[in-house]
């Protein structure tokens, strides 16, 4: 569990990675959401056949410590998707702004800049 758990961590922090990018790659993060589907997955399998009890409180507080930073890790990248695509959406309406304008521009004598 341990194991998975690490590479469910190292899968995140690769996303968080490719997502601070000047040019993210949409196919990087969605390759890594794979991965992280199937390490979920088998995180599943394993926690079914190893019941909590059977784990040391060593093992306990060790897994709870990376799941907390799983969790943390996955907020992150949440909120990091969210802020790219606000900035996407402001940069789409800017465009679209100023195409209006350029377009009135051309047909007009006067153009109509109430877009700005």
């Amino acid at each position: 569990m341990h194991n998975i758990l690490g590479q469910l961590n190292d899968s995140s922090e690769a996303i968080l990675s490719e997502i601070d990018c000047n040019e993210p790659s949409f196919e990087a993060i969605k390759f890594q959401l794979g991965q992280r589907e199937d390490l979920v997955k088998k995180l599943g399998i394993i926690t079914e056949a190893n019941p909590k009890d059977s784990l040391s409180d060593e093992d306990r507080i060790s897994l709870r410590f990376l799941f907390e930073t799983f969790v943390e890790l996955n907020d992150s990248i949440q909120s990091n998707l969210q802020n790219l695509l606000n900035s996407h959406k402001e940069k789409l309406g800017t465009a679209v702004n100023q195409r209006k304008v350029e377009k009135s521009y051309r047909v007009l004598k006067n153009p109509d800049i109430s877009y700005f």
